[in-house]
């Protein structure tokens, strides 16, 4: 981490079209692999793998982070609903693309972790890349990467 100091970024985030659309396409692939194998006649494990799939995308349909807010005010980082922050905070690990940020977070209190993908709809233009600027600078020296 530099010693810059950084002023603190509030965010809220909304609801993401990307999100549906990558949920939906990995819908149709999981879709089009279980199709497969009951068409190669492993009908067994075409079901097991629809019961499988159904419940994990249907975790992952409901995991939307609408309405969240983000707070980072140097390495700490509170994500949650405004009445219930949970402070965290960001390890090495955070991705930043054109059209997305991930970010691997800690819990102060009892280390587990959070993945947090923000899409760069669900945030103004202008906060999206103030999120990549930041993300950006937590990084450390990476040798050119």
């Amino acid at each position: 981490m530099s010693s810059l100091s950084l002023p603190t970024l509030r965010l809220r985030i909304a609801k993401s079209r990307i999100r549906w659309l990558l949920w939906l396409a990995l819908c149709a692939a999981c879709l089009a692999a279980i199709a497969l194998l009951f068409v190669r006649g492993h009908f067994a494990l075409a079901v097991g793998a629809g019961v499988f799939y159904s419940y994990r995308l249907a975790a992952l349909g409901r995991a939307e982070r609408c309405g969240l807010s983000l707070v980072w005010q140097d390495a700490n980082v509170a994500i949650g609903s405004p009445a219930a922050e949970k402070p965290q905070r960001c390890v090495y690990a955070n991705t930043t693309l054109p059209w997305a940020v991930y970010l691997e977070l800690v819990a102060q209190s009892d280390t587990t972790k959070t993945a947090l993908w923000v899409f760069s709809d669900s945030l103004s233009p202008r906060d999206f890349r103030r999120l990549r600027v930041r993300t950006r600078l937590a990084q450390p020296a990476t040798g050119g990467y």
